[in-house]
């Protein structure tokens, strides 16, 4: 399985990282997260938030199980608490990180990284 290269070749540890599967597609080629209201998963935002607040790094991987999709974005319809979460953990410095999988008879495997759409938004 490939490693990461941001959360291999940082200077400083990632020992604080959350994961999160991800599996929604509603349209076109958009993997979303969560597929419902996710209270403990906004509650792991702000973990990492204090994380980052206190100088250390902090990742949100997001591991899209599917094969299509081409981007990935927070579903503010079914929770917008967690997406305005999101939002703030990577304003205030959290890395979002979103890796979509290849998946064959062989098994699932990590494949790479996927466009996230509030980080594409953030740069134009």
């Amino acid at each position: 399985m490939p490693t990461i290269p941001s959360l291999s070749t940082h200077t400083r540890t990632v020992g604080n990282r959350k994961l999160k599967n991800c599996h929604l597609r509603r349209a076109g080629t958009l993997a979303e997260f969560p597929d419902c209201v996710a209270a403990r998963s906004l509650k792991h935002l702000k973990e990492l938030t204090a994380m980052v607040a206190a100088g250390e790094r902090a990742v949100m991987l997001f591991v899209i199980q599917r094969t299509d999709c081409d981007a990935f974005e927070a579903c503010a319809d079914l929770d917008p608490a967690y997406a305005a979460g999101l939002a703030q953990a990577a304003a205030a410095g959290v890395e979002v990180l979103a890796y979509r999988c290849a998946i064959s008879p062989l098994g699932v495997t990590l494949a790479d990284r996927m466009p996230w759409r509030g980080e594409i938004g953030a740069r134009a």
